[in-house]
């Protein structure tokens, strides 16, 4: 009988470090989890703010371009007003020395 108690005793020895051993080894998993899920947070953030800096800067570029194309458009049309203008004046000059002459 005594013997059964020392096999009993040292099996549950055995269970108990093996329980030990696996509370452990459950811990260092909880923990690498827990630094991947940070660090995929952390990547998450940063594409993120990638993506947001990118859309601000087209923004940025796009309006420059209007800005510009409007500007175009402008100096074109300014353009094309002092050429009629001077086009007109020439007209007029040589209407004008055609009538005296």
């Amino acid at each position: 009988n005594n013997s059964g108690s020392v096999v009993d005793e040292t099996l549950q020895k055995a269970l108990e470090e093996i329980d030990q051993a696996a509370r452990v080894a459950r811990r260092a998993f909880e923990n690498r989890i827990s630094k991947h899920i940070t660090i995929q947070e952390k990547c998450q953030d940063e594409f993120v703010k990638i993506e947001q800096e990118f859309e601000t800067k087209k923004l940025e570029l796009t309006r420059k371009l209007e800005l510009a194309t409007k500007k175009h458009a402008d100096d074109v049309a300014k353009l094309k007003l002092d050429r009629d203008k001077k086009i007109e004046a020439l007209k007029q000059s040589i209407r004008q020395s055609q009538y005296e002459a």
